[in-house]
């Protein structure tokens, strides 16, 4: 058989980590002081930080069968504490990142956390079409990743709305010598 190879990295730039972190920690606080949301960051993430807009108690993560409730408990602890809603969050998630240094971030949810990245899903996949299956000849709705490169199935999941959740793919810049490993 094969053996597995890495085919890129997206490494981040120590600015960009500090970038990250300044961006997070502001979105920490400012749940915090505006609203009294005690929010846990976790900052061991690949070119991402995230929030934890439930904790939980630690090692605690509810299975998906369950994300119809856990996505009523956090709405319903978000508007108890008169936080907008997500759309807010995801706005002043992109806005904090923004005045933190990074000029195309990356915000993301799965209702429990919001996530501040330099990359998200469709963005690999994207780069996976460009990279891997483009150029030996393979179509993307012949993998397990059409819908995230379909422009017809990627307007239906989303509509023509511009929601943070629904960017469609844009080609990653090709790595440098220096920042592939």
């Amino acid at each position: 058989g094969g053996s597995l190879q890495r085919l890129d990295l997206r490494q981040a730039s120590e600015e960009e980590e500090r970038s990250l972190d300044r961006a997070a920690a502001e979105l920490q606080r400012l749940l915090s002081s505006e609203f009294q949301l005690d929010v846990r960051l976790v900052s061991d993430r690949l070119n991402r930080r995230k929030l934890d807009l439930i904790p939980l108690q630690e090692g605690v993560d509810p299975p998906k069968a369950e994300i119809a409730r856990l996505s009523e408990a956090v709405r319903a602890r978000l508007s108890a504490a008169g936080v907008p809603g997500f759309g807010w969050i995801f706005e002043k998630a992109r806005e904090l990142a923004r005045a933190s240094g990074l000029a195309d971030p990356r915000i993301t949810t799965d209702l429990k956390h919001i996530e501040i990245g330099l990359t998200d899903k469709s963005r690999s996949a994207g780069w996976f079409v460009e990279n891997v299956l483009r150029p030996r000849g393979i179509a993307a709705s012949a993998t397990a990743v059409p819908a995230t490169t379909s422009r017809t199935s990627f307007t239906r999941r989303c509509g023509t709305t511009a929601r943070a959740s629904c960017r469609w793919p844009t080609p990653v810049p090709t790595p440098t010598a220096a920042s592939s490993s």
